[in-house]
């Protein structure tokens, strides 16, 4: 999978998307999140497999869970999981394409996400882990952008990313006697 960045510029209230150092940053709107929001959560409900009983929602969940816990064999880990600033010149400095168009081709496999612009088009190919770790990015600025967006992003989207295990012990209270000194 091609790396990506991806920010919200709240002047321009709109998400973007970096590939690649030596191209422009791709702007996308509202509206096109909200593809993202709609088409793009159903056609991946759709190619999950999974138990038959299940529904696709469920399926889903299960394995975006999977994909942002877990590394499947042979892959290497990915965090995009990191949020950073940058200046205004800096952000503005690579030049900006206005995405016009969404297409996604999703299947059991993967798939491939194609945004378009008046400059061109630029293609992402993904398999089904590389896909649920760059949902979960774009989730993240998304969030960060206080869009909110309908139909809203699926609630597995949001889901912790530590095991409820752990979630219950960084949560729980600590004992009031740690720095008491040990009965001898």
């Amino acid at each position: 999978m091609t790396q990506t960045t991806f920010g919200y510029d709240s002047e321009q209230d709109r998400l973007w998307m970096m590939y690649s150092s030596d191209q422009p940053r791709i702007w996308i709107t509202r509206r096109l999140a909200q593809g993202i929001a709609g088409s793009l959560m159903q056609l991946i409900e759709k190619t999950t497999m999974g138990l038959a009983g299940d529904s696709p929602g469920k399926r889903a969940e299960i394995e975006h869970r999977m994909a942002v816990r877990e590394t499947p064999d042979g892959a290497v880990r990915q965090y995009p999981y990191q949020v950073r600033t940058e200046s205004k010149e800096a952000l503005h400095a690579q030049g900006f394409v206005l995405c016009t168009v969404l297409n996604a081709n999703i299947h059991s496999g993967g798939g491939q996400i194609t945004f378009g612009s008046e400059q061109g088009q630029v293609k992402f190919d993904f398999n089904r882990y590389d896909l649920h770790v760059w949902l979960r990015a774009i989730r993240m600025v998304i969030t960060e952008a206080n869009w909110n967006l309908s139909p809203s992003l699926p609630a597995w989207l949001d889901e912790p990313l530590l095991p409820s295990s752990i979630q219950n012990l960084l949560n729980s209270p600590l004992p009031p006697d740690l720095d008491a000194d040990p009965a001898p």
